[in-house]
């Protein structure tokens, strides 16, 4: 992958690419997800739930 980026020579093909692999991972996150719902893992609750969810990292000085 790394030998591919050395060769492109313009900013536009960076941006195709970019967009590509943007596009690539999306599609694969959206069939995760998908998968989640159609194993009843996810739900309309489980997302009401993450609403309310705070996951912060608490920073606390030693």
């Amino acid at each position: 992958m790394l030998n591919l980026m050395a060769q492109v020579k313009s900013d536009e093909t960076m941006e195709e690419i970019n967009e590509i692999l943007s596009d690539y991972f999306a599609h694969k996150a959206e069939e995760a997800i998908d998968k989640l719902w159609k194993d009843n893992k996810i739900n309309d609750q489980v997302i009401e739930e993450w609403k309310n969810e705070h996951m912060r990292t608490s920073y606390h000085k030693q």
